[in-house]
């Protein structure tokens, strides 16, 4: 129990991860902002082109690869002892190719433009004959190329061990997309000046984290070429080509299902979707800091050969976020029409109940998931996390285009479940268990046993509930059916799956209890 507890009050104190407290502050603030911004844009612009937005977001997700991973690069080979000068040009290496593929694309963007391929990428999105589509991915692309630069010099702060300085401009960025539409709406502006207002906004940024980056850290001349070194140049972009290619199945597999909505069912689903992923995924998101937090430290202590350190942080973490991770699923399940009526203000989103609940059972497998990937990467298993990320993307496109044929929006939450669960779910645990003697594959499979033996009948009686019992809605029924579903989840949870989560939980509480 003093593990987790540790591990606990070190991402409370900041003092984990290379001051976490700051990663927690900006998620909260970022989330907060995108909690405000998205039903303004919504009811400002309409579904149609909030769905066109999402879209655009999709492919810009995709051209952001063309980075080739030279942010983190820069990241990892700042960790090697160098001397000052070397520092220095290794960040201006990175800058200057990251200029450089920025103002590539930006030819090429101009050439595609020269010679009209605006149909052939409107075809390509499923939206063949809307200008001011095309209008808003041209401005899209402008914000995503600008920020190109920006990467390096954000990644400069925490080669300073100036983290603070980086999160502040991290939530700057998230900060001006809302003002940006307070701009916009004051101005009656179109979503495309909208776009243009952040890629004008992004510019000032740029140029005050360069000031401030030679005022506060380094007087650096970015002008001089003097610092240009072919070999680092060729270090970076081979230490990117890794990052690339453990990122590109993570990149696709979150943003391919907009493209297929598009095309299948067209933008006014990709909207509806976008909001069913973010009443589920903005919960996650903060339980999911406790893995990002532990793979800093993974490799540190498997160096030091403290290995039932680490297996009892994976093991207790598991528990523990399985379990609270299954309380918000089911709580977003039951009143999701309420969030969403909450949320957005407006009865222009109408999410399919089939499809949220096929995306509980995706987003119930994500910390087992991200526990076995943040201990398989912290240990430099990347061959592994690698190729089973391969196979998860390829099973999840492949189930994806026929599902959705068959069923709807729905079937593209039942591809993503499928494809989580069968892959990444089981094996990533197993293969840890192969190599690492003291590893428990079956700690490991508390959290599969969690999934059918707990939380399927939870989700299965809130389906009946709803369906059969309390089909009027009335939120007094709501509440009756999520004590329900909360009541089974957790007594099933450990009686049958003979799960020490709610133990460890209540132990935890009285212990900082008494430490107050």
């Amino acid at each position: 129990m003093n593990h987790l507890r540790n591990i606990l009050y070190k991402i409370i104190n900041g003092t984990l991860s290379g001051g976490i407290i700051f990663g927690v502050l900006a998620l909260v603030l970022t989330n907060a902002i995108n909690v405000v911004l998205h039903p303004l844009l919504l009811n400002f612009f309409g579904l149609h082109y909030y769905g066109a937005w999402t879209l655009i977001n999709t492919v810009c997700t995709y051209i952001a690869l063309s980075n080739l991973g030279i942010p983190s690069s820069l990241t990892v080979l700042s960790h090697v002892p160098l001397f000052e000068k070397l520092k220095i040009k290794l960040i201006w290496n990175s800058l200057f190719l990251l200029i450089i593929v920025s103002l590539f694309l930006t030819i090429a963007l101009l050439i595609v433009s020269y010679f009209n391929g605006e149909h052939y990428i409107l075809m390509a999105l499923g939206v063949n004959g809307d200008n001011v589509i095309y209008k808003l991915l041209i401005a899209s692309l402008a914000v995503l190329l600008a920020k190109f630069p920006i990467q390096a010099l954000i990644t400069s702060f925490n080669i300073y061990q100036r983290q603070i300085p980086g999160k502040v401009f991290d939530i700057l960025f998230s900060g001006i997309t809302l003002l940006s539409f307070i701009i916009c709406y004051a101005r009656k502006l179109s979503i495309v000046d909208y776009v243009w207002i952040i890629f004008s906004l992004n510019l000032v940024i740029f140029f005050g984290i360069y000031f401030y980056f030679r005022k506060t850290i380094k007087k650096v001349n970015f002008f001089d070429f003097s610092y240009f070194d072919s070999q680092f140049a060729a270090k970076i972009l081979t230490g990117g080509a890794g990052f690339l290619i453990l990122g590109l199945p993570v990149t696709l597999g979150w943003s391919v299902d907009n493209l297929i909505i598009s095309h299948y069912l067209g933008l006014n689903e990709v909207a509806n979707f976008s909001f069913a992923t973010k009443i589920l995924l903005i919960p996650y998101g903060f339980l999911n800091l406790y893995s990002v937090s532990l793979f800093s430290i993974y490799g540190h202590k498997y160096a030091q050969g403290l290995f039932k350190w680490i297996a009892a942080s994976y093991k207790k973490g598991l528990h523990l976020l399985t379990l609270l991770n299954g309380y918000i699923l089911l709580l977003a399940l039951v009143f999701s029409d309420n969030i969403i009526k909450l949320w957005t203000h407006s009865a222009l989103i109408n999410i399919d109940p089939y499809l949220l609940m096929a995306l509980t059972f995706y987003v119930f497998s994500l910390p087992s998931v991200n526990q076995s990937s943040a201990l398989l990467t912290g240990l430099n298993q990347k061959k592994e996390t690698i190729f089973f990320s391969y196979i998860e993307l390829t099973l999840h496109i492949v189930l994806s285009i026929i599902l959705v044929k068959l069923m709807g929006i729905a079937g593209i939450g039942v591809a993503m479940a499928i494809s989580s669960i069968a892959v990444p779910y089981l094996f990533l645990p197993l293969i840890l268990s192969s190599k690492y003697s003291w590893f428990s594959y079956k700690d490991s499979l508390i959290s599969f046993k969690m999934l059918f033996l707990s939380f399927s009948p939870a989700v299965a009686l809130v389906y009946i509930f709803n369906s059969y019992l309390f089909m009027n809605g009335f939120f007094i029924y709501k509440i009756i059916t999520f004590v329900s579903a909360i009541s089974i989840f957790t007594i099933l949870s450990f009686v049958l799956c003979n799960n020490r989560a709610i133990a460890d939980l209540k132990k935890l509480w009285s212990e900082r209890s008494h430490a107050k």
